[in-house]
């Protein structure tokens, strides 16, 4: 990810076309607020939030408990050893019920037992629950 990218999504101000796909408006009005032709994250979402670099393969896995892990277009690049090895680390840091998000191309099916399709929302996945 480049750094222009990340201070882009840190300022958290979105165009009309942006903030329309994929959100509900209920959504955007809830955690928006306009300003002219674009939208701005509310305070409360951006504190919410971190943004930050790093490095899948070498950096030790964040610090915390996620709720929602953003890694679209990025898997597809990989060994399958390598997307293995992410996808375990990722799972160790989620919330149980979290959902990690991949690119329209990617799946965890046949590259990891870490994670689970989610029965709530198609196309995202979910933390697999251990047995016992």
């Amino acid at each position: 990810v480049s750094e222009a990218a990340l201070s882009r999504a840190r300022c958290g101000r979105y165009s009309q076309f942006e903030i329309q796909r994929g959100l509900p408006v209920r959504r955007m009005v809830r955690w928006f607020d306009g300003d002219g032709v674009d939208w701005v994250a509310k305070t409360e979402l951006v504190r919410r939030i971190n943004y930050r670099r790093l490095n899948l393969v070498s950096d030790p896995p964040p610090v915390g408990r996620f709720d929602v892990i953003l890694c679209r277009n990025v898997l597809l690049y990989l060994t399958i050893e390598l997307r293995r090895k992410i996808l375990d680390r990722l799972a160790t840091v989620m919330r149980p019920g979290g959902l990690l998000v991949l690119g329209a191309g990617e799946t965890v099916i046949g590259q990891t037992e870490a994670f689970r399709p989610s029965a709530r929302y198609r196309g995202l996945y979910e933390p697999a629950v251990s047995e016992g």
